[in-house]
């Protein structure tokens, strides 16, 4: 059977179609879309009107891409993670996308997100080289979720979900904050006993990142995903955006996109988060959240 999972995230809404059998899975369409829908609401603890009006937008080209898919969908699940759980109006906002898609709007919990995404890692079969129990690390626009898995058979052993991503991160920056924001975080969390596995880093930030370390000029699914990068190469690119503003790293790295404005937020927290975890290499995965709902086809809480 052939399902359509679409995840709106913090940052980005991400749309895969996907083939699944009994144990597998084929991806027959991925496509992102940089939405920003995180953005401002520490301050505002409110989707802004430009950032809805940017995700209904990509929403209604899902839904053009899913009607005119030339294999017969039989199901669609729509997610939506961090931003969403925090801010006074997804709930209307969601509504509005439920009437358009004709597919209703599941808020996900932190735990259900970790799940899901570990869920998609494994059962793509596609990560080699790793510890049978591994921890996953994806920073979102407004979350970064850690999770300790048994990748085969999948077991989830334990998560947790910190309030910090790529585009909270970019907010912080602007008001001068993001640092103290960062200590204070991490001071309220237990990251030890993450610490010590094979680290497998998934989604935007860590691809994208990916791509600037090896100089990309297109995205290469097939050469980023299970591709290993090191905690000096990562220090290495932070310290050469670290004075540079979204246009400079956007002429620098033009595969960075619109990401260019909230990716070096990204891999300061992924920098920091390393250094926590005490680990000297990450293994990419270009799998997660949207391949684990797309599998199961449902959300269990």
């Amino acid at each position: 059977m052939v399902r359509a999972s679409i995840d709106i995230g913090s940052n980005t809404i991400l749309l895969l179609v996907a083939k699944v059998s009994s144990d597998e899975m084929e991806v027959l369409h991925d496509e992102v879309f940089v939405t920003g829908l995180g953005r401002g609401i520490d301050k505002t603890k409110k989707f802004c009107s430009e950032a809805m009006n940017d995700s209904m937008n990509a929403l209604l080209k899902c839904r053009e891409i899913i009607d005119n898919f030339h294999t017969k969908i039989s199901k669609k699940i729509i997610t939506a993670t961090e931003a969403s759980r925090v801010v006074s109006n997804a709930k209307s906002f969601f509504k509005k996308i439920e009437m358009e898609l004709n597919c209703p709007v599941q808020i996900i919990t932190a735990k259900e997100e970790a799940y899901y995404t570990g869920l998609g890692v494994s059962i793509c079969k596609r990560v080699e080289k790793v510890d049978e129990n591994c921890v996953l690390m994806d920073i979102g626009g407004a979350s970064t979720e850690l999770m300790m898995v048994q990748l085969k058979p999948y077991e989830m052993i334990k998560s947790t979900s910190l309030p910090l991503g790529s585009v909270r991160g970019t907010d912080w920056y602007f008001d001068d904050c993001f640092e103290s924001n960062l200590n204070n975080i991490l001071k309220d969390f237990d990251l030890g006993s993450f610490s010590g596995s094979a680290l497998i880093g998934v989604a935007g930030t860590i691809t994208l990142m990916s791509c600037m370390i090896f100089n990309k000029k297109e995205f290469d699914e097939k050469f980023i995903n299970n591709c290993l990068i090191s905690i000096d190469e990562i220090e290495h690119l932070f310290k050469s955006i670290r004075d540079l503003d979204s246009d400079e790293i956007l002429k620098k790295y033009p595969i960075s996109g619109k990401r260019s404005k909230t990716i070096k937020a990204g891999i300061h927290i992924c920098l920091l988060i390393a250094r926590q975890l005490n680990i000297k290499n990450i293994k990419v995965s270009t799998y997660g959240l949207r391949h684990g709902t797309a599998f199961k086809g449902e959300i269990n809480g």
